[in-house]
């Protein structure tokens, strides 16, 4: 089933695998995503704080949609 970005974030822990029919666009959805992981979470460049959120089990929904809200068009 079809989710957008925010979605995509906020059920990475429900989701197996992103594809397209495209491997060339599954690659840059992937990287696109990385890039948003990487805006909300800054901090996850550290590795302990990589471990800290891996054992939360998913990404901070208030988080995630404060910076989609503040980016939105």
């Amino acid at each position: 089933a079809p989710v957008g970005l925010r979605e995509a974030l906020l059920r990475a822990h429900d989701i197996a695998e992103l594809a397209t029919d495209n491997p060339l666009e599954t690659i840059s959805l992937n990287r696109l995503l990385a890039a948003a992981v990487a805006s909300v979470f800054p901090e996850l460049s550290d590795q302990n704080e990589w471990l800290k959120m891996w054992n939360e089990l998913q990404f901070d929904p208030d988080r995630c949609n404060a910076y989609f809200d503040q980016h939105a068009p």
